[in-house]
């Protein structure tokens, strides 16, 4: 059974995770993609620095998720599925990552959205479709 100091952190934890879908990206919050293995870059071909409107929140939120990191079992308790790394390549592609955020499309269904993450042990949950 979760603690009530663990549950207090993933009250907090939901509600700020709220704003993902409408405020995370790719384009405008630089959000690292995968596949292009570069920086973005403006038509002159210079690396630019762009500007995360997110970014406040999200390092927040990150030590939020990983001040103590919870198990898989506490995971579960509060978020449903929960996916491995290898469980997430099965299920999702991979489309940006603005910790401790995931942006993914899901392979069933071909649906975007998004998960959370901890780093360790390095966890997925509280996936959400993209209702846009």
């Amino acid at each position: 059974m979760p603690s009530s100091a663990s549950s207090a952190r993933w009250s907090r934890t939901t509600d700020l995770h709220q704003f993902r879908l409408e405020s995370l990206d790719l384009a405008k919050c630089g959000m690292h993609n995968p596949r292009s293995g570069a920086a973005p870059h403006d038509q002159a071909g210079q690396a630019t620095q762009s500007v995360d409107p997110t970014e406040e929140t999200r390092r927040a939120l990150l030590v939020t998720v990983n001040t103590t990191p919870a198990d898989r079992t506490e995971l579960e308790a509060h978020h449903g599925q929960v996916w491995s790394t290898d469980e997430l390549a099965r299920d999702f592609e991979v489309l940006g990552f603005a910790a401790p955020f995931v942006v993914v499309r899901r392979r069933t269904d071909g649906r975007a959205g998004s998960l959370m993450f901890q780093h360790h042990p390095r966890f997925y949950f509280a996936f959400e479709v993209d209702h846009e």
